[in-house]
This record gives C-alpha cells, structure tokens and sequence, in this order.
C-alpha cells in the first residue's frame, strides 16, 4: 500500500516568510548587542564626567562699586581651577532690592538712582518743580531718598521664570512746574497743559542718566517726552546765543549758571552745540551738575516752543502721510482701540474711531508675474483734528500698560510725526 504525503498549501510562501522572519531576529540581536555596546558607552561617558572637575563661580563683593544704604551690590565674578588658582573674569553682577539686575564689564560704575534724586533735588526746587505721580498703570514704585525724601517713579521689570519682576534697572520720574502762571491753555478753552522735566536713570547699562521736557494735560493727565524736538531746540538756544549781542544775565537763576559753566569750559560755537546738545551721560562716576544745569534751562526755554506747537496743533489735521507713519510706527493694539480712549471720562469729547488700520492681501506684478502681499491699509477720517488725535494717543501711552523701553520709543516717534517744529531767531 503506497502512502502519499499530504499537499501543504502555500509550502514555497511559508518558508519564504521563515527566512524573513529569521533575518528579522538576526537583525533585532544585532540592534542588540549595538544597544547595549552605546549604553555601555554612555554610562561610562556618564562616569567619567562626575569624577571630571567642575569649576565653581564665584560672587564676592565689591565694596568700591556697591551702595549698602541704596541695596545696590556689585559683585565681582572669578573661579577656582582644579589645581586651586583662582581666575578673575571681566564681569560683575550687578544686584539691586534683591534682584539679579544684569552682568557688565567690571569696569563700569552704577550710579545710583537715590543718589541721582538726592543731588538733582535741591536743584529742582529752586526751579519750581514737583514730582508728578506716574499712571497707576505703570510700573511704578515710591523711591526713599536723602531724609524724609520721596519720589514717585516708574521702573521697568523682567521675566524670571515666567513672572514679572520689578527689577528696577531703570527708573523714570516725570516733574511739572508748580507755579499757576506756568499753565498753559492749549485751545483757550480751559484745555490746560503742564510743562516740566523728565529724569531717567539706569544701572543696567542700558540706559544713561536722561533729562528732556516733559508736559502733561491736566483734565486727563496724559504724560508726553519730547526727547526728539529737545535736539532741535539746543540748535534754537545755541543759534539765539551765537547771534545775541546783548549780554546775558547768567545769574538770573540756578539753570542759566549751568549754562554759563558750560560756555565757559567750551572752545568754540561747535563745542557748545555738541555740550548742549548732549541729551545724555554716560558712565557716571562723578554727578555732572553743570550738565544738570544746563539741562533745565533747555527744559525752561522749551515750554515756549511747545506752547507754539500744541496751539498750531489745535489748527492742524493730520495728513495721510502722518496717518501712514503712525500706522508703521505705533503698536497694534493701541491702532486697535484709536478714538477710545475717553470712554471712561463721560464729560469730555470722545473723537470717534478716527484712524483704521488693516492688513490686505493684494497682488503686485513683479518681474512680470503676479505675486500676493500683505499689504497695510490706512483709512484716515478727513480732517482729523491733529490736537485730538495727538491726546488720543498720548492717552493710551500714558494710561495702558507699557513695557518700559516701549514708552520712550513710541513717545519719541509721536514727537517726531505729530508735533511741529517752532524755529526761533
């Protein structure tokens, strides 16, 4: 009797997928055995590296740069080698209230900002300022200084681990004119302004010790700087100057005594212009009380200048050119919210949305092919009161909340577009 094997079906596809299967485990032990060699590797790398030194950094204080009475420390940065020498490094850190404020090379000094209220005070009295309380929407902080002496002034802060942080690098403080006769009205209307001085200080090294004009709308306390029309002004002050032939009395007050030291010290026309026009000091280790001096008279001389100003204002519309200026230049979110900003102070005129600002999508022929761009869309209200849109913004500046740097920089291109230039002989 003859047997016959059973047919097994699909006998060839069976043991093609066997040899897979086994390249497939030759493969995987292989994978393996590399696994294992890299893990091997990596635990000794691993090993080698927590027996390997680690220099420490250093932080030790440095008496000649650091202010105890101000919690103001500079710290100087060096490590030990493992043989034991030790390495000084370029760098301190810089430490004010606590916090961590930045790390500058050891030669530069902090002034500090107590110390720049306490000496310009006296100077600022004489000249009949008062210190002016930043908007509650600012980041602002009552700074003690000299005895039983106190100042209002805005600061700016840092991310630290995602929360804000007032670190107080920079200071801000804003000063009017007390006297009733320094008033100004602007339309003739009872639209007061207020004129004065804005002081600025940094220990971060990103910001000089600062004084330029400073005014302030008292039925809504709008703040404005005028840091770009201040250097066109020091041109007014040194051309009147260059071109009197009277005698000027340098005694008169405390302001015109700076100028007087200044002139002095100057060699020539276009050494006094680039003296007074030096809105700024940098790297401070001695207070630059003519500077100071020199500074307020600017301020003094100043108000006149914008008083002419904010009156053509009054008369002005704004043009397309400036609505498209202030479109590039200002942020989104005040474009967004334009002709609000009296919304809260129902006894008052409320301008209506009066600029709008929007991104297209068009196409453009560019060599000779169609191309889509976004393109910003201007829409200007026709004759736009220039005074009302100038307040309108100035009240978003003021009254919102502002990075630090930020302010400066739309405040400095709101001058520069919107207020007009007086030339004086």
């Amino acid at each position: 009797m003859t047997f016959k094997l059973p047919k097994i079906p699909n006998l060839e596809k069976m043991e093609e997928n066997t040899e897979k299967i086994a390249e497939k485990m030759n493969k995987a032990n292989e994978m393996y055995d590399n696994d294992n060699a890299e893990s091997a590797q990596v635990a000794k790398l691993q090993e080698r590296k927590e027996k390997s030194f680690v220099p420490k950094l250093n932080q030790e204080i440095n008496p000649s740069l650091s202010y105890p009475e101000y919690n103001l420390f500079t710290k100087r940065l060096s490590y030990m080698s493992e043989s034991g020498k030790r390495t000084d490094l370029d760098y301190n850190a810089i430490f004010y209230r606590g916090h961590h404020i930045a790390f500058r090379h050891k030669n530069f000094y902090p002034y500090p900002h107590e110390q720049v209220l306490q000496t310009i005070d006296p100077q600022l009295e004489e000249l009949g300022l008062i210190n002016r309380s930043p908007s509650k929407a600012q980041s602002t902080f009552r700074m003690a200084y000299g005895k039983n002496k106190y100042a209002d002034v805005e600061s700016n802060f840092k991310s630290v681990g995602g929360v804000r942080v007032q670190v107080s690098g920079q200071v801000r403080a804003n000063y009017v004119f007390k006297a009733k006769e320094d008033k100004f009205d602007v339309t003739g209307n009872g639209d007061f302004v207020i004129f004065g001085a804005t002081l600025e200080n940094g220990i971060d090294g990103h910001l000089s010790l600062r004084i330029i004009p400073f005014s302030e709308r008292e039925v809504c306390t709008n703040g404005m700087t005028h840091q770009a029309s201040a250097i066109e002004i020091s041109e007014n002050i040194v051309s009147r100057l260059r071109n009197s032939n009277a005698d000027i009395d340098f005694e008169k007050d405390l302001a015109m005594k700076g100028l007087k030291e200044i002139m002095e010290k100057s060699k020539n026309f276009d050494d006094l212009t680039h003296a007074i026009k030096n809105e700024r000091q940098v790297h401070l280790k001695k207070f630059p009380t003519a500077w100071v001096r020199s500074r307020m008279y600017l301020v003094k001389e100043s108000a006149n200048d914008f008083k002419e100003s904010y009156r053509k204002m009054t008369d002005m519309i704004i043009t397309q050119k400036q609505a498209e200026q202030l479109a590039r230049a200002m942020p989104k979110r005040m474009l967004d919210k334009l002709g609000q900003s009296d919304a809260d102070k129902p006894s008052r005129k409320k301008i209506g949305k009066w600029m709008d600002v929007k991104q297209e999508t068009v196409e453009e022929r560019i060599n000779g092919e169609m191309v889509q761009k976004e393109k910003t869309i201007v829409n200007l209200v026709p004759n736009t009161n220039q005074w009302d849109a100038f307040n309108d913004m100035t009240w978003d500046l003021t009254h919102n909340g502002r990075a630090f740097a930020s302010r400066s920089k739309h405040y400095h291109s709101l001058d520069t577009i919107l207020v007009p230039r007086v030339r004086r002989q």
